[in-house]
C-alpha cells in the first residue's frame, strides 16, 4: 500500500477532518482513506451514467431491418453436405 504525504493543508480543514472521524468514531487516517475512496470511484450505476452522458431522453438509433429466416428442419434430411 502507497503512504500520501499532504503538505500546507489548512488548519480549518485538519479540525473539520478531526471532528468528521470523532463523529463517525473513526481514526483520522480512515476517513480520509474514505472520503478519498469515494472521490475517486463513481457508485452510480451504469444506467444513471449513461442517461448522465446522452440525456433523460436518450438517443433514436436506426437499426437495420432485420431478415427473417425460416427454421431448420433436421428431420427433412435436405440440409447440409450430401453424406452418400
Amino acid at each position: 500500500m502507497a503512504n500520501l504525504s499532504i503538505r500546507r493543508l489548512e488548519d480549518e480543514t485538519l479540525a473539520r477532518l478531526k471532528a468528521r472521524a470523532k463523529r463517525e468514531a473513526l481514526s483520522l487516517e480512515e476517513t480520509v482513506r474514505r472520503i478519498l475512496r469515494a472521490a475517486v470511484v463513481d457508485e452510480a450505476p451504469l444506467g444513471t451514467a449513461i442517461r448522465r452522458i446522452v440525456g433523460k431522453d436518450g438517443i433514436d438509433l436506426k437499426l437495420p431491418k432485420r431478415e427473417v429466416y425460416s427454421p431448420i428442419d433436421f428431420a427433412s434430411g435436405d440440409y447440409g453436405p450430401d453424406q452418400r
